[in-house]
């Protein structure tokens, strides 16, 4: 019952728009709304265990593994995720990236050899029409696409290769994205134990970093 209530409610806050949930969040008592986030919160958690085991996991987790390039694209709210993976890439190999929209590297993403990178698409709700018309472009060329999104509904389902569904919270005002940056998490420490040569590197910034005082 409580997992139908969870979904019910992520499939009614989806249609949402931001002056109505602040309507909505000004007509409803502070306390029980806090409750509520927090209990769907903590059911998306727990789907994490299922979601780990999956097929579709397993090749985005051979697509950070990979010793091609790694692109990471999003757009608008959703790619407020991607600084953060992009850290910890960074620390676990030499060669990932993150493209956004209006800059060089994401016009310039389309000219790459499609056997030669890989490319990670976050799209959560409300998703961007700026992602989708781009990931639709790429699936035409024939780059290989592992998207992480919240529902089998999502309009980058059908142009991913492999997809990775992570609810987000959507009661609230804004979008919370507790669950997806968890998600990432555990993924990149997944990666991180079958990387060869991460212990080298990981001491070689680790002398640096001390060199410099960080």
């Amino acid at each position: 019952y409580n997992e139908f209530l969870r979904n019910l409610q992520r499939l009614g806050s989806k249609q949402l728009t931001a002056p109505q949930r602040l309507q909505y969040s000004k007509e409803h008592d502070l306390d029980n709304t806090l409750r509520t986030i927090l209990d769907v919160e903590l059911g998306n958690m727990d789907e994490l265990i299922q979601i780990m085991q999956g097929e579709d996991y397993d090749k985005m987790l051979q697509a950070i593994l990979s010793d091609k390039p790694l692109i990471l694209i999003s757009a608008r709210m959703s790619a407020t995720i991607l600084p953060y993976v992009s850290y910890i890439l960074h620390k676990m190999r030499p060669d990932g990236s993150i493209s956004l929209p209006d800059t060089p590297e994401r016009e310039a993403l389309e000219l790459r050899d499609p056997k030669q990178v890989n490319i990670i698409a976050v799209a959560f709700p409300r998703y961007p029409n700026v992602l989708i018309q781009k990931c639709t472009n790429l699936k035409q060329k024939g780059f290989s696409i592992c998207a992480l999104t919240d529902s089998k509904f999502s309009p980058i389902v059908n142009l991913a290769n492999a997809c990775v569904l992570v609810s987000v919270t959507t009661s609230s005002l804004f979008d919370i994205y507790i669950t997806p940056i968890a998600f990432f998490n555990l993924l990149l420490g997944d990666a991180a134990k079958q990387m060869p040569g991460l212990e080298a590197r990981m001491e070689k910034i680790e002398e640096i970093e001390r060199r410099d005082d960080v």
